[in-house]
């Protein structure tokens, strides 16, 4: 019969200690996923504050970080986004997209140097992501080293041959080095993934 007792009290303190847990961690994840469907409602300011709120809580969370960097960039608060995506990077260095990110902040801001490593980090994390390449090929675009973009709009290719963006960039700059045979190719790439993204998008296969 003490047994049974004992028994029961065990379960009654498992059942009151997950309940304390179920009711601890909502309050977490609530103010966090209430801040994603702000974001991707593109109330962006209203995202921060419910970010910020799931912060106070949870003050290691580098996706937290990641997700408020976002709506500050789209609210063109750059120093701010810059903060929180290294914020982010403080918590976690193994996570390619926060520079990525940051990366993309710091071209936008014009510091391509900072942009360049953040890309390049974010290359040796994920060496297989075609937008790490195709946003470092950007910068060096901008830096007029057309070699050395047309690399990585290449090795964008390699990785992802369906995405138009890689085969114009790669045109454009194919056509300024004045390798024109090149470039044409390369812009008929792009229209025919174009006219191809535009026919399944009228069949229904792709829902943008």
């Amino acid at each position: 019969m003490k047994l049974c007792v004992l028994k029961q009290n065990v379960e009654k303190y498992l059942i009151l200690l997950l309940l304390i847990i179920a009711g601890c961690v909502p309050s977490i994840s609530v103010s966090f996923q209430l801040g994603i469907n702000s974001y991707e409602e593109e109330k962006y300011r209203t995202a921060i504050v419910q970010f910020t709120r799931a912060l106070q809580d949870d003050p290691t969370n580098p996706e937290i970080y990641f997700y408020r960097a976002s709506a500050k960039f789209h609210l063109k608060d750059f120093p701010g986004a810059v903060d929180d995506y290294s914020r982010a990077i403080s918590l976690n260095h193994s996570e390619y997209k926060y520079y990525l990110n940051r990366g993309l902040v710091n071209t936008t801001l014009t510091n391509y140097d900072d942009a360049t490593s953040d890309y390049n980090r974010a290359v040796e994390i994920d060496s297989l992501n075609p937008e790490i390449f195709f946003n470092r090929g950007y910068v060096r675009e901008l830096l007029r080293d057309y070699n050395g973009a047309i690399e990585d709009y290449s090795k964008s290719i390699l990785r992802d041959s369906t995405d138009a963006r890689f085969f114009v960039n790669r045109g454009n700059l194919k056509s300024i080095i004045e390798e024109y045979e090149q470039a044409i190719k390369d812009y008929t790439a792009a229209i025919n993934l174009i006219r191809k993204m535009r026919l399944l998008i009228r069949t229904g296969l792709v829902i943008i």
